[in-house]
């Protein structure tokens, strides 16, 4: 994959995304509060904020940076990934090389076998 090619909000994300890339690059963490989510808009938004991270960093090949924001989602797992969701993060940790995301989906879905990752 050539880094280079796409549109900016395909190299960059969006400007949050960039913001929290910075504040990492610059301080050594992400600069977010995820104690202080209440709502589940409020939840799922910041989820899916940390896997457009995940898929940044995996374009821009800095596995320092994947491992950071795997660490907050993992951190609160149980908020952030549940049994209405785990399939879909699942499938992006698969596609972005994400291999603490994706143990961790199959763990949850080995204790709901109901569930179908595949």
């Amino acid at each position: 994959m050539n880094i280079c090619q796409g549109t900016p909000s395909e190299l960059l994300g969006n400007a949050e995304c960039l913001q929290s890339f910075l504040d990492w690059l610059y301080n050594g963490f992400i600069n977010l509060n995820d104690g202080d989510l209440k709502e589940s808009m409020d939840i799922d938004a910041r989820l899916k904020h940390y896997l457009e991270l995940i898929r940044l960093a995996a374009r821009w090949d800095i596995p320092l940076f994947k491992t950071h924001v795997e660490g907050r989602i993992l951190v609160r797992r149980s908020q952030y990934i549940r049994i209405e969701n785990v399939g879909n993060v699942y499938q992006l940790a698969r596609t972005y090389r994400s291999e603490r995301l994706e143990k961790f989906c199959k763990e949850v879905c080995e204790g709901n076998p109901d569930i179908m990752l595949e």
